[in-house]
């Protein structure tokens, strides 16, 4: 138990006891790094600032006052973000019990702790918080974000989805720009985040943000605001079978580097594509175009017609390989004298020029 009239006893593991004057629970707590601190809460940047102390001494001596003014815990709350945006749970766990509603006080961004921690990936803690004050999964800070934002924003796809449970219509509200929690995760390239958020709401693949930006078109331009990333292929790839056609090819032609996406288009989406749209298709693939066999025996399915559109964009290495292909199926034929229909053989070019393919951009 702690020393009467301090309220804290040092522990093993660099943790500390504290327990309140008014009550005897005892809370094993684990200081917050230093520089969560100064960095996430100005607040507190102006008590450390001031520190000539050594941080753990400086704990001691803040725990001694927690204890002296837990009357008056509120005062205590502006803790409670920072710790929870570094997973100290302990120390959540610790203000959370002086004051249960510390959970639902922003701070001047308008955050909540929630805010913080999901943004940290800090899975536990947003569950702790969630305990306490479960309307919180649908709590906006000021710029309309939800704390699935800034889960989704980060990639921490086990944090969405326990902001999902917890609120599930989260996943199709926007922020005053018209984010959703899917367009920060394809603008940052989060792609098992994008997967997860496109189970839970299918229809916002496609969705534009209040400029008019799909996800897909997020993907493509990677971020580029901070550290000028090259496109999320991996990530755009989740989006290319929603929305209309003409959107995505018009979205990938204008991206270089996503030329191997194309093949993506046709793969998923053959079985639908109308006659304008096939020719509209075409028109927007170059030739040669990367990656285009993988597509072979999908369009293939569909017609020879479109088949043949597609081997006519194919890379020279590509159209060597069919070719090869093609003259070992005419001598099997020749010499064993058994010969097969043309659409047949179609169907075995396509397959062997697509594993072939795969084969070679594995090596």
């Amino acid at each position: 138990m702690a020393g009467e009239g301090e309220g804290v006893l040092n522990a093993s593991r660099g943790y500390f006891k504290v327990v309140f004057s008014h009550g005897g629970t005892e809370y094993e707590v684990h200081p917050p790094e230093l520089d969560h601190l100064v960095t996430l809460n100005p607040c507190v940047k102006d008590v450390v600032s001031r520190l000539d102390k050594p941080w753990g001494v400086y704990f001691s001596h803040f725990m001694i006052q927690l204890n002296h003014y837990a009357a008056d815990i509120a005062s205590m709350s502006r803790f409670l973000p920072p710790a929870a945006a570094s997973g100290h749970d302990s120390f959540v766990q610790l203000l959370l019990a002086a004051n249960p509603g510390a959970a639902a006080i922003p701070d001047e961004q308008g955050m909540l702790p929630l805010h913080w921690a999901a943004l940290g990936g800090e899975t536990f803690t947003c569950q702790l918080l969630l305990d306490g004050a479960p309307n919180t999964a649908t709590t906006v800070d000021l710029l309309g974000k939800l704390p699935l934002h800034m889960a989704a924003g980060y990639g921490h796809a086990d944090t969405c989805q326990l902001l999902l449970n917890a609120a599930p219509d989260t996943v199709r509200t926007a922020s005053v720009d018209g984010m959703l929690p899917v367009h920060w995760a394809a603008y940052r390239g989060h792609t098992a985040t994008c997967e997860l958020l496109l189970d839970a709401a299918p229809q916002t693949a496609a969705m534009p943000n209040s400029e008019g930006r799909t996800p897909l078109q997020f993907a493509l331009d990677g971020d580029d605001d901070w550290y000028n990333d090259p496109p999320f292929l991996d990530a755009a790839r989740c989006f290319v079978a929603a929305g209309p056609a003409a959107d995505v090819l018009e979205a990938l032609s204008a991206v270089p580097e996503a030329l191997p996406l194309f093949a993506d288009f046709f793969m998923t989406r053959s079985p639908h594509l109308t006659s304008e749209e096939w020719t509209a298709a075409w028109s927007a693939v170059p030739a040669p175009c990367p990656g285009l066999m993988h597509a072979l025996p999908a369009v293939l399915a569909h017609s020879a017609e479109q088949a043949r559109h597609l081997v006519q964009r194919l890379p020279p290495a590509d159209v060597q390989r069919l070719r090869t292909a093609a003259l070992c199926l005419a001598r099997f034929q020749k010499q064993s004298g058994v010969f097969l229909p043309a659409a047949l053989v179609w169907r075995m070019l396509a397959l062997l020029g697509a594993r072939t393919c795969s084969a070679f951009f594995l090596v």
